[in-house]
């Protein structure tokens, strides 16, 4: 099958992951004058790449206590140059009411007597994961540590708390020392119709100032399309417009994998992008991949950008072959009378909040009238209707701690599946799980510990395609051995 056109400077390039067989390479060489040699020509034969055997696994101690650390040891086989740079580790169990119950990652102790089974794959350079091997342990009765001494002693964010003791962090009082203030700045958010059901309008209005663009969408259309957002100017002088802020993701089926890729990112986002725009041009803000929005993908974003002057921003679904973004033809698509699309003003909230450390207690996001908590309000530019945007979608919450006890903190999704992220109190992004997906209202994930008299921040956004309402447990040292 030799090939005359497919060339390169670079072999590997060439041969990046050969399936098995034999090849034939040709090279030649240039001198400095501009001649050529004639064409050396060598056989290469590529073996099978093998995936790797898991020969030996074993974990100690074979009988840990409840919160006693575990501690794993495992061989393999495989290829001696070829590294080996994933692990996939899950485990379940039957917990003590009679449930399945099942994990993802490697534990670091189980904190519910029982028999469980852990399973280890590998996976090699060249992509190959290995049959998976699994082996069953036998958690004792005795209690070493419990799961929230144990966690919260060395604190790592994202870390689920599977809670066999069945508390519900819904029950704890709200905290009520907490001042709120809304800022920041004007958001524009498309998720209505969250199915798009071909090429239209999406949304469209004129703002200025500090601006964010968030947008979650669906294509149900028969045929790929691409979605744009353009940044116009509408006036008659120029516009400096500064983009800050960019994360956006997709196209993919997975909405939540969207919605926490897209809300790790925007944390770790910090881009200074200066465009003067002159009067009557367009900036595309985003524009999705050429090779196609497919039927039943989902795109996600959010953007944050300041204009010194009004502009017109408008989320286009367009069909692959129109690139003039031109819209006079393009119909205007209707809400779906369920997700929200409008305009919101001062969209963030910036929460100080006191714990005293006496109780366990709560804060709640997502949910109106809990708390500090109220919906964001907004019109439909292109209806003028009210909009009222159920779980704050877009928004980002700014929430300083300081607390006169020690205190750890969970993050507890109430709905019904969850995906997403947060900026923790060390400054980095974290996904909330680390691994998988919340289902349910009993696991929460560690966000943190604070120390008496520690003043830390944690910021946050609802990440779109998962449930909004979350608690936010507050439990103080010393029910921690409750």
């Amino acid at each position: 099958n030799y090939d005359e056109k497919l060339r390169s400077r670079d072999l590997n390039s060439l041969l990046r992951k050969p399936p098995a067989g034999s090849y034939v390479v040709r090279l030649k060489v240039k001198s400095k004058t501009g001649l050529w040699s004639d064409w050396f020509e060598q056989q290469l034969y590529v073996e099978t790449n093998r995936p790797p055997l898991i020969r030996d696994f074993q974990v100690q101690p074979e009988k840990p206590a409840v919160g006693e650390s575990l501690s794993f040891h495992y061989a393999y086989e495989n290829e001696e140059w070829e590294p080996v740079p994933e692990e996939r580790w899950s485990y379940q169990w039957q917990s003590q009411d009679g449930e399945l119950r099942s994990g993802i990652g490697k534990p670091r102790a189980f904190f519910e007597p029982g028999r469980y089974q852990i399973t280890l794959s590998l996976r090699d350079a060249y992509g190959n994961w290995s049959d998976p091997k699994t082996i069953e342990i036998e958690v004792l009765e005795r209690e070493k540590r419990n799961e929230f001494s144990y966690k919260f002693s060395d604190p790592r964010p994202g870390e689920i708390i599977h809670n066999p003791k069945k508390g519900n962090y819904n029950d704890y009082p709200l905290n009520q020392s907490f001042q709120m203030t809304r800022l920041g700045p004007t958001l524009l958010f498309s998720n209505s119709p969250e199915t798009v059901p071909g090429p239209g309008i999406l949304y469209r209005d004129e703002v200025s100032g500090p601006i964010r663009v968030g947008y979650h969408l669906r294509n149900c259309y028969h045929t790929p399309l691409r979605l744009a957002v353009l940044v116009e100017n509408v006036g008659q002088e120029a516009v400096k417009l500064t983009r800050t802020k960019s994360a956006f993701g997709g196209p993919a089926e997975d909405v939540m994998h969207l919605g926490q890729l897209v809300a790790f990112n925007y944390y770790r986002s910090a881009e200074k992008i200066e465009i003067m725009l002159p009067p009557e041009e367009k900036y595309v803000l985003y524009q999705s991949p050429g090779s196609g929005w497919s039927h039943n993908q989902s795109l996600t974003g959010m953007f944050d950008l300041q204009t010194d002057r009004p502009v017109r921003i408008s989320i286009l679904a367009l069909s692959l072959e129109d690139t003039s973004f031109a819209q006079e033809e393009l119909p205007i698509w209707p809400r779906d009378g369920r997700h929200a699309r409008g305009t919101f003003s001062l969209a963030d909230r910036e929460v100080q909040i006191l714990i005293k450390g006496d109780r366990k207690e709560k804060l709640v996001l997502g949910k109106d009238g809990e708390g500090f908590e109220s919906w964001l309000t907004g019109r439909d530019a292109l209806t003028g209707d009210l909009i009222i945007n159920k779980g704050n979608y877009g928004a980002v919450y700014y929430l300083h701690f300081s607390s006169e006890e020690k205190i750890g903190i969970l993050f507890n999704p109430r709905g019904l599946t969850f995906k997403g992220a947060l900026q923790a109190f060390d400054g980095n992004p974290y996904r909330i799980p680390t691994l998988g997906s919340f289902y349910g209202l009993r696991e929460a994930a560690v966000v943190g510990v604070l120390d008496p008299g520690q003043k830390a921040s944690l910021v946050y956004t609802p990440p779109n395609g998962s449930d909004a309402p979350v608690v936010l447990a507050i439990i103080p040292a010393a029910f921690w051995d409750e």
